[in-house]
């Protein structure tokens, strides 16, 4: 009798159980519940830009809410027609473990390999510039462009053409700030011809044969004077510049040391670890010299 009551007993309190509804949090404002998960008020509002108009933050807050009960219908229909699960525990620890092996891996690289200096960048570069091709078009030099009218044109024109010392800089500077539409100065940084190109008329379409013709270029049109003074020029299929290219080799630089180092690191570990004798062999594997004189 006693047997039966308690029996009785907790079928009861567990039927309770199953019938007791999630309770949301009373400190915060909910908007909705699915499969037990609140949605609140207040993790609405972050998605909403400000200045948003009322119909567009309607727009997005339901796409939001949408998204977050679609979310947790699938995930909980999911997991109740998955035969087995141990084989998404399986995939998930094996996740964890790559995470886990990546990030201290990460760690490691950070705390004791330095980044590739300037000069091994630039031995790189020197060793290896054929890899890196020019797709475009590059050049150094000086570019003005002043509206039509403007002061003391010729003096201008002669200083930019014949540019090479410092009173000269300073002249074309203080010219430009008072008179010029736009003063570009890069004999010591490349640009790419094509964005320097759409900014002024040329006669030439070849890039190329304008570049290698025209050290010094003045046009015009109906509002502006145009200056460009070619200091330096690379073309198509020769080696890129170091300055378009040296994070590239940094990065390539980088990533090899790391890989070498990693390398190194993994071999010392499982070596130390068979002399500390944490590592077990069994059977006659540990008496063999070899792996291929084990399977004989």
């Amino acid at each position: 009798m006693k047997t039966r009551c308690l029996l009785l007993f907790l079928v009861s309190c567990l039927l309770v159980a199953c019938n007791i509804k999630p309770q949301a949090d009373v400190a915060r404002e909910p908007l909705m519940e699915v499969e037990g998960q609140f949605l609140y008020k207040d993790e609405l509002a972050p998605i909403i830009p400000e200045g948003t108009t009322p119909e567009d933050s309607a727009v997005l807050a339901d796409a939001f809410i949408r998204k977050w009960a679609t979310n947790i219908l699938l995930y909980e229909t999911a997991k109740r027609n998955i035969a087995n699960e141990d084989e998404i525990d399986a995939m998930v620890e094996e996740y964890r473990k790559t995470l886990t092996i990546h990030y201290y891996q990460q760690r490691l690289v950070a705390q004791r390999l330095a980044e590739p200096t300037d000069a091994e960048v630039e031995a790189f570069y020197e060793q290896h510039e054929g890899l890196f091709p020019l797709h475009e078009n590059v050049l150094r030099g000086v570019f003005l462009k002043v509206p039509n009218g403007a002061p003391k044109i010729e003096r201008v024109r002669k200083t930019i053409k014949d540019l090479d010392d410092d009173a000269d800089l300073q002249a074309l500077e203080e010219y430009s700030v008072r008179h010029a539409a736009v003063y570009d100065y890069f004999p010591d940084k490349w640009v790419y011809f094509s964005d320097l190109i759409c900014r002024m008329p040329t006669p030439d379409a070849d890039q190329a044969r304008f570049l290698e013709n025209a050290s010094f270029y003045e046009t015009s049109d109906s509002t502006y004077t145009y200056f460009l003074k070619v200091t330096d020029y690379r073309l198509v299929g020769m080696a890129a510049p170091l300055d378009f290219v040296q994070e590239k080799i940094r990065t390539i630089l980088s990533n090899r040391r790391k890989l070498e180092y990693l390398q190194q690191f993994e071999v010392s570990l499982y070596d130390d670890a068979v002399t500390n004798g944490q590592i077990t062999f069994y059977n006659s594997l540990q008496e063999k010299k070899s792996l291929k004189s084990y399977f004989e």
